[in-house]
């Protein structure tokens, strides 16, 4: 991720390294920004459209994961990294229909 960063100029500041994914949701949930999670730990704030998510195939990761932010408040800095992740390098995201569909 970091290069990803580095390769489209984007300053980027890391506010938290964190274990758990429900302190993860809390994170972004409370305006720190974006995350990158397991799937099946967001499906419930998917379906009732808290978070919004972006699909990312090519990223290389043990679990199938994906990008997701607060559908109401996006940083810029944030609104760079979802603008990359949904023109420039990965599938657009899912309709909440499709969410529904894909399980």
């Amino acid at each position: 991720m970091l290069r990803l960063f580095q390769q489209h100029s984007i300053t980027y500041r890391i506010a938290a390294e964190l274990c758990s994914v429900e302190s993860i949701k809390n994170m972004v949930f409370g305006d720190v920004g974006v995350a990158i999670v397991p799937r099946i730990a967001v499906l419930h704030e998917l379906r009732e459209r808290r978070l919004v998510q972006i699909s990312m195939p090519q990223l290389k990761l043990p679990l199938r994961s994906m990008m997701v932010f607060r559908r109401d408040s996006v940083s810029e800095i944030a609104g760079q990294l979802i603008e990359i992740m949904r023109n420039k390098l990965f599938v657009p995201r899912l309709h909440p229909d499709q969410i529904e569909a894909a399980n």
